[in-house]
Formats: structure tokens, C-alpha cells, sequence
């Protein structure tokens, strides 16, 4: 099995929709998730390697919510290889449901229910893959939501009972959200 590489921070621009009850209001936000990932720059075809992906801690602004729930986050397990599954190490939040789902032939959806209470920092767990390389080529992993990975990507409820106020956030990448691209080649 090939070595992973130096871990390295990926940063992922989004523009989120937010939908206000009892208003019934609309608006966008931008918004920023971050990524630890570890993974090798280069396999052979037929390799086993692992691919790890952390996402950095979150704090939720108290100003705009007091409580997050139903947290959703979805991955694009590598492409051109054959994913053997992902194991969730650490994370908060999970509670007692299935951690993810895996719509068929699409993205991998992470599902933290939380509830996480704004303004303290919590964390979401790793998903690592151990995958076989494919044929020459690339092996990809990369944000994406939906049964064929243009979906929502991000997305959660939320609520400020002191407003009276409550709603849902659902986000889309503002361009590619590639977090590893592994090369696999003979040479």
C-alpha cells in the first residue's frame, strides 16, 4: 500500500442559501469550509492507498442562530478507483443514527443531528478511504451532493428562538471542490 503524503489544507468556497421562517425570506451568504486531506500524489493501477479527510472545527456565529441541527455534509468518494468504503474516526454530534448515507451512484452524505449550540467550537469526523487504484488515469475526491454529485453540498437547520425565527442552510461550491487528486500511472 502506498505511504500518504504531508497532509495538506483545502479550503472550499460556497454560496449558501438561507431560508427564514416564519418570513418565508430568502437570501445568500458566502461561506468557507476546511479540509485537512492526506493523501499520495501518485499510485500504480491496482494499488491499495488510503485517502484521509478532516474537516476543520466549526464555530456557528450565536449572532445569526443559537442552535444548528440536521448537519449535512457530502463527498465524492475517488473516482476511477474502487472505493472500498469509508471509516468515520472522531467527530461530534453523530448521536445514535447512521452516520452516512450513500445515495446510489452518488455522493457519500455525512449526517451529524446534532444539536450543536452557536458560539462553541466543535468538530466533524474524518472519512478515510482505503481504495484500489483503477487504470491509468486520476482518482479524485472532491465536495458534492445529490444522486449525481451537482447537489447541495452543505446544509443544516437552524434555529434563534429569541427571534422567533428558524430555518434551513443548503450550500453549493462556488467553483471546483476537489480536495485530492491522486495520479495513477505505470511510469
Amino acid at each position: 500500500m502506498t505511504a500518504p503524503t504531508t497532509p495538506a489544507v483545502v479550503t472550499v468556497a460556497l454560496t449558501c442559501q438561507v431560508y427564514t421562517e416564519p418570513a418565508g425570506d430568502t437570501h445568500d451568504i458566502p461561506y468557507r469550509l476546511g479540509f485537512t486531506v492526506t493523501a499520495p500524489g501518485t499510485v500504480r493501477p491496482g494499488e491499495s492507498f488510503t485517502v484521509a479527510v478532516r474537516p476543520e472545527p466549526l464555530t456557528f456565529d450565536p449572532r445569526f442562530s443559537s442552535r444548528v441541527q440536521d448537519l449535512r455534509l457530502g463527498f465524492v468518494p475517488p473516482r476511477d478507483a474502487d472505493p472500498g468504503g469509508a471509516v468515520l474516526s472522531g467527530g461530534s454530534g453523530l448521536g445514535g443514527t447512521e452516520p452516512y448515507t450513500r445515495p446510489a451512484g452518488g455522493a457519500l452524505m455525512l449526517h451529524a443531528p446534532g444539536p450543536f449550540v452557536s458560539g462553541t467550537t466543535f468538530t466533524l469526523p474524518c472519512l478515510t478511504w482505503t481504495v484500489t487504484a483503477g487504470p491509468d488515469g486520476v482518482a479524485e475526491v472532491a465536495l458534492g451532493g445529490g444522486p449525481d454529485g451537482t447537489g447541495p453540498v452543505w446544509g443544516y437547520r437552524w434555529e434563534q428562538p429569541s427571534k422567533g425565527m428558524n430555518g434551513v442552510v443548503t450550500g453549493r461550491p462556488d467553483g471546483p471542490a476537489l480536495l485530492a487528486r491522486i495520479r495513477i500511472t505505470d511510469g
